[in-house]
């Protein structure tokens, strides 16, 4: 079969650049250019794949790498757009063509198409309607609300262009059927990459620092929401875990805490492994009756250098059920790993509710990436 196929309706060319908008590739397949579509699509996906990985890699420490890699997807996808439009037949009728730049806008903005279409009333309403929609507390809802605002927006657009106009055409079901895969192929890719990769998480109190930062609702510096950090489930499947990584683990899978804690996630790091015996000489770790001093984050943090505390047992209530003197220690049986906060003076770890299975570690932190200050590589 040839690159170019004929089809038995002319597709416009903003009408291309706009389903290339929403599916990369769309409006070059439906231009009869199915080869260079599929391409365009692998290419993009491909190209975002490799932008989450360096966002989240370890091995890049900020978010430099990420950015320039998203930069480079950017200006793929306006090539991809720009392809689209030389790719589709044109009309000599250039009022075919208004109806789906007035989409092509309304997808970039909510309202802006409105105002192309000279309907100013409605363009106010939905630019206001996306202020709001910004403005909402939780993430989820901000995303359901503009989903359902862009979506009306952009049909509307597309509608009121075509009824100006008076022109027949099926381009808003067309529109409609785009839409709904573009939203397949995002729900599908999002929550694919946090269920079986990268999953995003926000640390909530102290019992990590200074590694990682907790929320605090007042201070000397003001609200901290906590640092916002990128777990990535999929490491343990290709290594074990190892000493001195920082973990997310489920409370409902460790003994001492499924029946207080449910399904609530921790975050701690790993220090004894399968096998070792383990206890506390303040300040320091023994794995097997000798000092843990490697990865060097264990020396500094026994130092009490850069603002740790050492290890410590602690007279406190609840009392501590594992190593509550020099003279207690922890054996490790086949899959279990002990975990201690680095924050030992008020971190709660496996001094309280002992060992964690390997079921229910989650998965490495690999970076801090958010607030702008904190973005990095946690040690």
């Amino acid at each position: 079969m040839g690159e170019a196929i004929a089809i038995k309706r002319r597709l416009p060319r903003w009408g291309a650049v706009v389903l290339s908008d929403l599916v990369p590739g769309l409006g070059q397949a439906l231009s009869g250019h199915i080869t260079s579509g599929l391409l365009w699509f692998a290419a993009l996906n491909v190209a975002t794949g490799f932008v989450v990985w360096l966002a989240a890699s370890p091995h890049f420490p900020g978010l430099s790498a990420a950015f320039c890699a998203g930069g480079f997807v950017l200006t793929l996808w306006l090539c991809m757009l720009v392809h689209a439009y030389y790719s589709a037949a044109g009309s000599e009728n250039r009022v075919e063509e208004k109806p789906w730049i007035a989409a092509l806008l309304s997808c970039f903005l909510p309202g802006l198409g409105q105002l192309y279409n000279y309907d100013f009333v409605l363009g106010i309403i939905f630019l206001a309607l996306t202020f709001g929609v910004a403005l909402m507390p939780t993430t989820p809802t901000r995303l359901i609300f503009s989903v359902i605002v862009g979506t009306w927006s952009v049909i509307q657009a597309l509608r009121g262009r075509l009824l100006k106009e008076q022109i027949q055409s099926s381009a808003v079901r067309m529109f409609i059927s785009a839409w709904v895969v573009h939203l397949l192929l995002f729900v599908t890719g999002f929550f694919g990459v946090r269920m079986f990769w990268i999953q995003p998480f926000r640390i909530p109190t102290a019992g990590m620092e200074p590694t990682l930062r907790g929320a605090s609702k007042s201070g000397v510096q003001g609200r901290f929401a906590g640092d916002h950090i990128f777990v990535n489930k999929l490491a343990y499947r290709l290594r074990p875990p190892q000493r001195g990584d920082i973990v997310v683990f489920r409370a409902d899978r460790v003994p001492g805490l499924a029946k207080t804690h449910g399904a609530t996630y921790y975050v701690k790091r790993i220090v004894g492994l399968p096998g070792e015996n383990i206890s506390i000489h303040p300040p320091y770790v023994l794995i097997n009756g000798r000092r843990l001093v490697e990865p060097p984050i264990f020396e500094t943090i026994a130092r009490a250098e850069n603002g740790y505390s050492g290890y410590l047992i602690l007279n406190v209530f609840p009392s501590q059920s594992y190593l509550s003197s020099e003279l207690d220690s922890v054996q490790l049986r086949e899959n279990e790993y002990f975990l201690l906060a680095d924050n030992s003076r008020s971190g709660m770890d496996s001094r309280f509710w002992g060992p964690v299975p390997r079921e229910s570690l989650v998965g490495p932190v690999t970076k801090i990436y958010w607030p702008w200050n904190r973005i990095g590589v946690p040690q």
